[in-house]
């Protein structure tokens, strides 16, 4: 059992050595607690300015200079070690080397909880100097009128006066929720636009090749030798190519369905035979033409569904184009008739991307170095 003299506890209730936290232990709830109840300057200002306050208005002003959300993100939550860890005043810091260690890893676990690591260092450059630039301008008001720093223009009206903790802390917890909102989209769309980039750098012989090893992979697969429907997509040129797959299952016997989109961003799937004719939709992809002669069935109806990605985690995770269509459609098919056959660049262990309670988990993902994750 861990020495308890190691150990702190939160405002949420959470136990653990905070020189051992990892982004679990993290939680923004604790964060904004705790900074509204911190006062700046050690305490030593005219009133109770909190920490909270301070990065609330430093948040405003990212705003007012229209920079993008994950720096104004970075902006509130730029002093969220002190939830943790409270701050020393300069002089006993630049005493303390070890403690500027501490601080800096609990920041980065910090960043990794919010996905703040994608921000790019010229972003964290503006974090730093609002933080400078609103310390210029609390100075005169919270603590002396001699002239200690050259007071910097602002573009925002910080509150620079005393507020409730309580009224902080909402405030703080408020504008919290709107930003992270947005920017997880915009993490989400950052990992897609980079795994296109490395998709679109992959040599044809070198797709080919693990395309070829994967079919061979997925031809031992139980769920394949079982199945007699398979519902595959209509790849775009960078996806992971499914013809060979398609030629297996025809000489298989197996019959082969195509995915069409339905005004309720679901799909549904017909079957694709000689008599299939495709159109392009708006997303640049090809579907089946629905008609008489090809009847409709849900992905429940299918024996195995193989559902496109462009990026997957050895835990299952994946991120899609971001229409949701296979979100949706596969809340009800149960894991053994899901997987994904993907390039070796497509897998990673480390999920550095948000993860909703609607999006799916892949139970087998394949690659050419065999089954990445099993059911």
């Amino acid at each position: 059992m861990e020495d308890k003299k190691l150990l702190m506890n939160t405002y949420t209730d959470r136990v653990f050595n905070p020189l051992e936290m990892v982004p679990d232990n993290v939680t923004i709830e604790d964060i904004a607690h705790a900074l509204s109840m911190i006062c700046r300057g050690n305490g030593h200002l005219r009133f109770f300015y909190s920490v909270g306050l301070h990065s609330i208005n430093c948040a405003q002003e990212a705003i007012a200079r229209g920079y993008q959300t994950g720096t104004v993100l970075a902006c509130l939550l730029h002093d969220a070690t002190e939830a943790y860890i409270a701050d020393l005043i300069r002089p006993v810091k630049n005493q303390l080397p070890e403690y500027e260690v501490i601080e800096n890893n609990l920041f980065e676990v910090i960043k990794e909880k919010f996905f703040l690591q994608h921000l790019e260092e010229k972003e964290w450059t503006k974090v730093w100097a609002i933080d400078h630039e609103m310390l210029s301008n609390e100075l005169p008001v919270i603590l002396t009128d001699e002239p200690i720093m050259e007071k910097a223009p602002l573009l925002s009206s910080p509150i620079l006066e005393e507020r409730s903790m309580r009224a902080v802390e909402l405030e703080f917890l408020k504008l919290f929720t709107e930003l992270f909102e947005t920017y997880q989209k915009d993490v989400k769309n950052l990992k897609r636009a980079q795994q296109k980039r490395i998709l679109e750098e992959m040599t044809p012989g070198k797709r080919r090749a693990e395309e070829r090893r994967v079919v061979e992979w997925l031809k031992g697969m139980p769920q394949w030798i079982e199945a007699k429907t398979i519902a595959v997509t209509m790849p775009m040129r960078i996806e992971f190519q499914l013809d060979l797959v398609v030629q297996e299952a025809r000489s298989a016997g197996k019959k082969v369905f195509a995915p069409v989109t339905m005004p309720d961003k679901t799909l549904v799937f017909v079957e694709w035979n000689e008599q299939t004719t495709f159109k392009r939709t708006s997303y640049g992809a090809l579907e089946p033409v629905i008609d008489s002669a090809h009847p409709l069935f849900e992905a429940k109806d299918l024996d195995l569904v193989i559902v496109p990605g462009l990026l997957y985690s050895t835990k299952g995770d994946r991120i899609g184009f971001g229409g949701g269509y296979y979100d949706r459609t596969l809340q009800k098919v149960d894991d053994y008739r899901i997987l994904s056959l993907a390039y070796t660049t497509q897998v990673t262990p480390v999920v550095d991307w948000p993860v909703f309670e609607t999006d799916i988990h892949i139970p087998t993902i394949i690659t050419s170095e065999g089954v990445v994750r099993d059911v």
